[in-house]
């Protein structure tokens, strides 16, 4: 009985170390949530634009891109884009606040600075 009550005990402090540390870490882990989902979003936002482009000839605004009975994005959340007839800046906001952009050609989303208009091809967007 002494055995399973000294076990019993021992996993309940493990518990309670592994609680703590996940209570801590929290914040860290939201945030990174919070960032991936911007991330993907601007993936998303850049699929549409590639399939708007295919069907009208130039690239959308925010409007063009929400708006209608069958939306290309469906997120109306903290992003925006700007576009002309060749070129797209778009940018999002994550919940934890940092800032992400991509533009037409981009190989990667950018964290934090906007692009500037030479190397986007037009002026990114901010998002209030």
């Amino acid at each position: 009985m002494e055995t399973n009550l000294k076990w019993i005990i021992a996993a309940i402090i493990v518990v309670l170390v592994a609680g703590g540390a996940a209570v801590v870490n929290l914040p860290s882990i939201m945030a990174g949530s919070s960032d991936g989902a911007a991330k993907s979003l601007i993936n998303n936002v850049e699929l549409a634009e590639d399939t708007y482009v295919l069907s009208g000839g130039s690239y959308a605004t925010r409007d063009q891109l929400t708006s209608g009975t069958d939306p290309l994005v469906k997120d109306k959340g903290k992003w925006d884009v700007s576009a002309t007839d060749g070129h797209y800046c778009i940018a999002a906001r994550s919940d934890s606040g940092k800032t992400f952009f991509s533009y037409k050609g981009a190989t990667d989303v950018i964290e934090g600075t906007a692009p500037d208009a030479a190397t986007a091809g037009v002026a990114c967007p901010t998002i209030p």
